[in-house]
C-alpha cells in the first residue's frame, strides 16, 4: 500500500514543478509583465477555488480506489494463499514461479524456499514421468491437464494429489503454466478401501451401465456363485445371460430402481449357469461418477438359509406335533410364573381346559410352593438355566398328583421356559408298594431261621441275612468270594461249587460249618441260579440247620442196631408183628428162609392174606403178646406199627 510523505519541502517543491509546467503549457512568462486587474483577480480566484474543490475531489477518489485496492489485494491473498487447494505458477522448464501458503503446507517447504525450485523434486521418482508427459502436452497446447500423481513432502511423507493445470500468460507476456494442487489421499483411501470390499466381499457384486444395463464389473463371489468366468459375463445383459428366470419381477425390480433410486433387500430367484436355481436377496444404488451413471447391485446367496428355514419350520412342526401327541405334559412359561402354552396331556392330567389354563400362575397349580417360592425358583431356573425335580401339582378336582418337572431356561424372545411334566403318581405307589415289599421281606429275612444269600455271577456275597451274620459272621463276607473268606483249599472248593452251580442251575448237599461259638452244625444247603432279563444272572442260597435232625437220625440208627444185635443171638428164627410196630425185624434164620430178602419180606407182610394169617397166630398166642410188650419196652419203636396198617388188639 502507498502512503503519503510529511517532509516540509514536498508541497513548495510540488507547487515550483507546477508553476514551471503551467507557463511551459501555456506559452506565458513565469512572470506577468503587468499586475492582474480586479475583476480579472477575482476571476482567477474564482477558477483557482474550484480548481481547488476539483482537486480536493479527486484526491478523495484516489484515496477511496486505494482503500479499494488494498481490500481487493487483501481478499486475493485470502483467496489465492489461504485457498484449501494448493496454487502454484510453473515455468516452461518446470521451475515454481509462484505459489500460495497451502501448496507450500501441502509440501512441507516455506514460501520462500518453495519459490525458483523444480516442480519434479516434490514428485517421487516412478511418477515423474507421468507429470513430464502432462507438462509437454500443455506447453504444446493440448490443453487443461487433470491426472493424479504421487508427491513426497520434504519429511519423506507421500501423499495421492490430483493435478489440474492450464496455460496462461503472464504480465511480461510469457507463457505458464497456472496449476491448482489438491492431496486426494482420502480419496484413494476410499477408492482403495471400496476396490477391495467390492472384489473380496463374499456377496454377489457387479456394477452396470445405465441404460444399456451391460456389466462393467463383477466380483469373485458373482463368478464362484454363479459358476461363470469374467469373460462371459462383463458385456454382457442379465437377459442375455438369463440370470433372472421371473422376468416380470425383474422388470418391477428395475422400475423401482429407476423411480427411487435404490432397492433393498430383495428376494428373488436367479440362475446359475447349469440352469440350478439360488434364491438372492438383491439390493441396488444408482451413482453417478463424473457424470455418468452406474448401478451398483449387491446380492447374497440365502439358498442355503431358505432351506435351513425350510427344515426348521418342518421341524418346529414335528416339534409341536410331538408335543401335542407327547404322553408327557408340556408348558410354556413366561419369566413371571405365567402359563402362555399347553399341550392336551397336561389337560387331561390336570382336568382343565386349554383356555383355562392360559394365564394361569404355576404356582395355582403347585401344591408344594407357594407365588412367592415359585418366582424364587424362577430366578434360581434364569441363572442356572434349567432343572430337574420332583413336585405335586392339584388337578381342578382339588385331587393332587405326583410329578417329575424337566424345566429348561430360553433367553431369547423376553425369556420363557419349557417345562414337561411326567406323571408319576402310579410309580410313587409302586415305589411305596415295593418299600413295604422290602421292608416286609427285610423283616421276613430278619426273623427266618435260616441262612439265606445271594452271589453274583462271580461268586463275590451281595446279601446276606441276619440269621447268617449271627451264625457265621457273614457280613465281613460281603464283596468277597467264598477263596478269600476261607482258606485256600477250602475256600477253592466252595467257589468251584459256585461255579458249578451259575452252569447246572441247581445243587443241592449237606455241608458242616462251625459257627462263632465254636459249635459245630450240619445244614442241608440249596443253591439256584436267579435270571435277570438283560442283566448277569445271580447265585442264591438257602442253607436249613439239620443238626438236631442228624442226631437223632444217628440215635435211631443206634436203636435199630440194638435190636438188630438182639435178634442175632435169638436161638430161633422168629418175626414179631404188633400193633406198635411198623417193621419186620427178622433174625438171620428167619432171613435165610427168605433168601435174606427183607423188602420182600416187607411186601409180604403187607398184603392183606398174609396180614391176617399172622394176626390170627398173635391172637391164639399169649405168649406172643407178652414178647411183644417185653420187646416193645426194650427198643421203644411203638411208631412202627402204622407204617405197615397193623393195630394192636387188646
Amino acid at each position: 500500500m502507498t502512503t503519503k510523505s510529511n517532509k516540509p519541502g514536498d508541497a513548495a517543491t510540488l507547487r515550483r514543478q507546477a508553476e514551471e509546467k503551467f507557463a511551459a503549457k501555456a506559452g506565458l512568462p513565469q512572470k506577468p509583465d503587468k499586475p492582474l486587474s480586479v475583476e480579472e483577480s477575482q476571476a482567477a480566484l474564482h477558477e483557482l477555488g474550484v480548481h481547488q474543490i476539483e482537486l480536493e475531489m479527486q484526491n478523495e477518489e484516489l484515496r477511496r480506489a486505494q482503500l479499494e485496492l488494498d481490500t481487493a489485494r487483501e481478499r486475493y491473498f485470502d483467496l489465492y494463499d489461504l485457498a484449501p487447494v494448493g496454487y502454484c505458477t510453473v515455468s516452461e522448464e518446470g521451475l515454481i514461479l509462484e505459489s500460495n501458503l497451502t501448496m507450500s503446507e501441502l509440501l512441507g517447504i516455506s514460501k520462500s524456499v518453495i519459490v525458483q525450485s523444480p516442480l519434479s523434486r516434490f514428485i517421487i521418482k516412478e511418477d515423474q514421468d507421468a507429470n513430464y508427459l502432462h507438462h509437454k502436452r500443455l506447453f504444446a497446447g493440448d490443453g487443461k491437464q487433470d491426472f493424479d500423481l504421487r508427491m513426497l513432502k520434504t519429511d519423506g511423507t507421500v501423499f495421492w494429489a490430483h493435478m489440474a493445470a492450464v496455460a496462461a500468460w503472464d504480465t511480461e507476456g510469457t507463457l505458464v503454466a497456472r496449476v491448482v494442487l489438491s492431496d486426494i489421499s482420502g480419496v484413494i483411501d476410499a477408492r482403495q478401501r471400496f476396490e477391495s470390499s467390492f472384489r473380496n466381499n463374499p456377496a454377489l457384486m457387479a456394477i452396470s451401465s445405465i441404460p444399456e444395463m451391460k456389466f462393467l464389473d463383477v466380483n469373485a463371489a458373482f463368478l464362484t456363485t454363479m459358476g461363470y468366468c469374467r469373460e462371459d459375463v462383463i458385456g454382457k445383459t442379465s437377459i442375455e445371460l438369463d440370470l433372472f428366470p421371473d422376468s416380470v419381477q425383474q422388470a418391477k425390480l428395475g422400475e423401482q430402481l429407476q423411480r427411487d433410486g435404490h432397492v433393498e433387500d430383495c428376494e428373488l430367484y436367479v440362475r446359475h449357469k447349469n440352469g440350478r436355481l439360488l434364491t438372492g436377496l438383491f439390493s441396488g444404488v444408482l451413482i453417478n461418477n463424473d457424470g455418468q451413471q452406474f448401478m451398483l447391485t449387491v446380492m447374497l446367496d440365502i439358498t442355503d438359509r431358505k432351506q435351513a428355514e425350510g427344515k426348521l419350520r418342518k421341524s418346529e412342526e414335528r416339534h409341536r406335533d410331538i408335543i401335542r401327541t407327547s404322553m408327557d405334559g408340556y408348558l410354556r412359561v413366561d419369566e413371571k410364573g405365567f402359563i402362555r402354552d399347553v399341550n392336551e396331556t397336561y389337560c387331561s392330567m390336570s382336568g382343565y381346559g386349554t383356555q383355562e389354563l392360559l394365564g394361569m400362575h404355576i404356582s395355582d397349580l403347585n401344591i408344594n410352593e407357594t407365588q412367592e417360592a415359585s418366582l424364587r425358583r424362577i430366578r434360581e431356573l434364569m441363572k442356572n438355566g434349567e432343572s430337574r425335580f420332583e413336585s405335586r401339582h392339584r388337578r381342578k378336582n382339588g385331587s393332587p398328583f405326583e410329578i417329575e418337572v424337566s424345566v429348561q431356561y430360553h433367553p431369547s424372545e423376553g425369556g420363557y421356559f419349557i417345562v414337561f411334566l411326567h406323571d408319576i403318581t402310579r410309580r410313587k405307589q409302586a415305589e411305596l408298594a415295593l418299600s413295604e415289599s422290602e421292608h416286609r421281606f427285610s423283616s421276613f429275612m430278619e426273623h427266618l431261621p435260616a441262612i439265606v444269600f445271594l452271589k453274583d455271577s462271580e461268586g463275590h456275597a451281595l446279601f446276606v441275612n441276619k440269621y447268617m451274620d449271627d451264625a457265621l459272621g457273614a457280613s465281613q463276607w460281603l464283596g468277597k468270594t467264598m477263596f478269600e473268606v476261607f482258606p485256600n483249599e477250602f475256600g477253592a472248593k466252595l467257589l468251584a461249587d459256585d461255579m458249578n452251580v451259575m452252569k447246572s442251575g441247581y445243587q443241592r448237599f449237606e455241608q458242616s460249618f462251625s459257627h462263632l461259638d465254636g459249635s459245630l452244625h450240619i445244614y442241608d444247603v440249596s443253591k439256584f441260579v436267579i435270571t435277570r432279563p438283560g442283566q448277569e444272572p445271580l447265585l442264591g442260597g438257602v442253607a436249613l440247620d439239620i443238626t438236631e435232625r442228624k442226631s437223632a437220625e444217628d440215635k435211631q440208627r443206634a436203636s435199630e442196631e440194638k435190636w438188630h444185635r438182639l435178634f442175632d443171638i435169638s436161638p430161633v428164627g422168629i418175626s414179631v408183628l404188633a400193633e406198635q410196630i411198623l417193621a419186620v425185624i427178622a433174625q438171620k434164620l428167619f432171613a435165610r428162609a427168605v433168601e435174606d430178602d427183607k423188602t420182600e419180606v416187607f411186601r409180604l407182610f403187607k398184603e392183606n392174606h398174609q396180614r391176617n394169617v399172622f394176626n390170627d397166630r398173635i391172637g391164639k398166642g399169649f405168649r406172643f403178646r407178652q414178647l411183644q410188650g417185653n420187646l416193645l419196652a426194650f427198643g421203644h419203636i411203638g411208631s412202627y406199627s402204622d407204617t405197615f396198617g397193623i393195630r394192636q388188639r387188646r
